[in-house]
């Protein structure tokens, strides 16, 4: 029993750590957009790209 419940405390971490660093990426991207309204075409294309992706794993992002 004891066993079971240090899995699932240590399944429940791994989680949160998953789910913080996937915010602190969606912040990161949200704060480089911001400094970055003033680039050319091509960085605007990159964000564009990168929101796509978030959006469905699915998608290949060849660069």
């Amino acid at each position: 029993m004891a066993e079971q419940t240090a899995l699932e405390a240590e399944e429940r971490n791994r989680r949160h750590e998953e789910r913080a660093k996937q915010i602190q990426e969606e912040m990161d991207d949200k704060n480089m957009e911001m400094n970055t309204l003033n680039y050319t075409p091509m960085s605007n294309a990159y964000f564009d790209r990168k929101k796509k992706r978030n959006y469905d794993p699915t998608t290949v992002v060849y660069l």
